[in-house]
């Protein structure tokens, strides 16, 4: 049986914790967030979990802006949503206690973590956990960056990060020559379809992060 210790222990404490605020923090989310860009082009919804569930673009957007500046108006309106959102969810009443997790149950979480390693050595590499808390903390405290998958839906490409789009680009070409539903479906394809990353990240963690940064950010 390997052995754990107490900064392992803390370590694995503080990953608990945030998980437990990551779960409190989405049971407050509001189902339904809307944005608008500047312009009122683009309008964008995204639910409790972030995902873009609807896009809507003027018809006649053309008139207003460039195709070349059509993903940034898109990324715009989403982005809104995301505010409306955070705002909606620091305004909700009632007092938030993050919950504390305690020693023994920390050490719990380890002590079944190492069973589950030890008895599959023969299917896997066997798991540090020091190492692996260590890990764990250094993302809760910001240290290694979040994966920035992009997905792509032909001529429209998003990158997500910590669940929530960062980046829409669109060719301009293909945008000035196609109907609007053609561009929102291609656009919500690929918000919704990114690739999955692999590695030691907890995307539980960087979802609670990135809410509880953009809170600061916005409110």
């Amino acid at each position: 049986m390997t052995e754990i210790d107490n900064e392992a222990i803390a370590m694995m404490r503080s990953v608990l914790e945030l998980r437990a605020v990551t779960e409190m923090v989405q049971r407050r989310i509001p189902s339904r967030s809307v944005g608008t860009d500047p312009a009122r082009i683009v309008e964008a919804v995204v639910d409790a979990s972030g995902t873009l569930s609807e896009l809507t673009i003027r018809p006649r957007w053309q008139e207003q802006i460039r195709p070349t500046a059509l993903g940034k108006t898109v990324l715009a309106a989403i982005t809104a949503a995301y505010q409306d959102q955070l705002r909606t969810l620091a305004a909700l009443p009632g007092r938030f206690t993050p919950p504390t997790v305690t020693d023994d149950e920390a050490r719990a979480a380890l002590a079944a973590s190492v069973t589950d390693a030890e008895a599959g050595l023969d299917f896997g590499p066997h798991v540090n956990l020091n190492e692996a808390a260590e890990h764990y903390l250094r993302l809760a405290q910001g240290k290694t960056a979040a994966p920035e998958p992009t997905a792509s839906a032909g001529p429209v490409t998003v990158t997500v990060q910590s669940g929530r789009v960062v980046d829409v680009t669109i060719d301009p070409a293909w945008a000035a020559s196609v109907p609007v539903f053609s561009i929102c479906a291609a656009v919500k394809q690929a918000a919704t379809s990114p690739p999955t990353t692999t590695g030691e990240a907890d995307d539980l963690l960087f979802a609670v992060l990135s809410t509880m940064t953009q809170l600061k950010r916005e409110v």
